[in-house]
């Protein structure tokens, strides 16, 4: 209905402008300008009575968007919407965590393997070492140099099996 009057004025305010067009060639003096000052407040009403209503209009629309996203079912709804984008983003996260963990916990494995590896090759050769001390005058001495200089390479190079191959050669000296 607003923009029917609007278009009613719009269409009356040309017709107005119109018609002073017209007398103002006829030569009439004063009427043209009166009507060109009444044209242009009829297009000034009908410009601002559409402004006005859109301005309504709009404002009206907002005014229920605001209410409608304040409303308590929208905000459950939206509440509802948090937790499963939230759940749904912690089990993409699941593999993740998991592949995380399980490298992590890997690497501390390995550093302890090596740590204990490292502390038993350490007590074998000091058992090797030992062994040789007690040894040393049955052994001939440059065997016993040979063996002392191999037991500080396998220890070095943290070679245990080595050290293990070194300590049955030591016993196997003992039973001839």
């Amino acid at each position: 209905m607003l923009i029917k009057i609007a278009l009613f004025l719009l269409t009356l305010a040309l017709a107005v402008l119109l018609s002073a067009d017209w007398l103002l060639g006829l030569g009439i003096a004063w009427l043209p300008d009166e009507l060109a000052r009444l044209g242009v407040l009829l297009l000034l009403a009908g410009f601002t009575l559409i402004l006005a209503g859109g301005s309504a209009v709009i404002g009206k629309r907002m005014w229920a968007s605001f209410r409608d996203y304040f409303a308590r079912p929208q905000r459950m709804m939206r509440k509802v919407l948090f937790v499963a984008e939230r759940q749904h983003y912690l089990q993409q996260l699941l593999p993740f965590k998991a592949a995380y963990i399980a490298y992590f916990s890997d690497q501390q494995r390995k550093k302890l393997l090596a740590t204990d590896n490292k502390k038993h090759v350490k007590l074998l050769y000091k058992a090797t070492r030992r062994h040789l001390q007690a040894r040393k005058a049955q052994l001939p001495p440059a065997v016993y140099r040979q063996w002392l200089q191999d037991s500080r390479r396998y220890y070095h190079l943290q070679d245990a099996p080595a050290l293990l191959g070194l300590q049955q050669t030591l016993d196997a000296w003992e039973q001839p």
